[in-house]
């Protein structure tokens, strides 16, 4: 029978971390000195967040209630507060990703401490596409092909746009950037993010709740 665990609650010698942003229902387990991830940290690449997302009605009555509430399960502000969660582990525990630990003959050995890398990939991010703006005013597709130049699209433009967004998102809540009824987006000239992104930052570590 299915049981519901909550963030924090320990069973058999397990720990569960509830821990959304890349996906709304992710869980780090961990036993002793390991942790066992998903794709919330992953080798070789970053993960993306999700962009900010609403259930119905007819669904959200059906979760418990601490995952009903969607400002506290998508986004980049979430991933980032659920990183720092885990990076504040340390060193000294050990990370099995759902793939990639073992990828063309390398053993990719991650602690803790990757899921800080990770966050602070997505805050340089943030102050790229800040770069980029100035105080001009983008399209998401032309911010999402500047910010990515330097690959190809051809089969992953639409995960580069929601990638694009779940940064411009977090932008927009700062009041960094401004979304315009032509459904634009102009940069502010200011740099909020920086004064937002402390608070996720510091108080994930000793949060009990998700």
């Amino acid at each position: 029978m299915a049981k519901l665990v909550e963030h924090g609650e320990q069973a058999a010698g397990f720990t569960f971390y509830h821990t959304p942003g890349h996906a709304p229902d992710e869980l780090t387990i961990q036993k002793g000195g390991v942790l066992f991830a998903g794709d919330h940290i992953l080798p070789e690449i970053t993960p993306h967040p999700t962009i900010k997302s609403s259930v119905p009605d007819t669904v959200r009555n059906n979760l418990p209630e601490w995952h009903r509430d969607e400002d506290k399960l998508y986004g980049l502000d979430v991933y980032l507060r659920s990183l720092m969660l885990i990076g504040g582990m340390g060193e000294e525990t050990l990370v099995m990703p759902a793939h990639r630990l073992i990828n063309r003959g390398k053993l990719n050995v991650l602690t803790a401490a990757r899921a800080r890398e990770i966050a602070d990939h997505h805050i340089e991010r943030v102050e790229v596409i800040l770069e980029i703006m100035g105080t001009s005013s983008w399209s998401l597709g032309d911010l999402t092909k500047k910010l990515f130049a330097h690959r190809r699209l051809n089969n992953v433009y639409e995960a580069a746009l929601h990638e694009t967004m779940a940064h411009v998102e977090l932008l927009i809540r700062c009041g960094d950037v401004l979304n315009t009824p032509e459904n634009r987006f102009v940069g502010t000239g200011t740099q909020n993010y920086l004064d937002f992104l402390s608070g996720p930052a510091s108080q994930a570590v000793n949060s009990s709740s998700p």
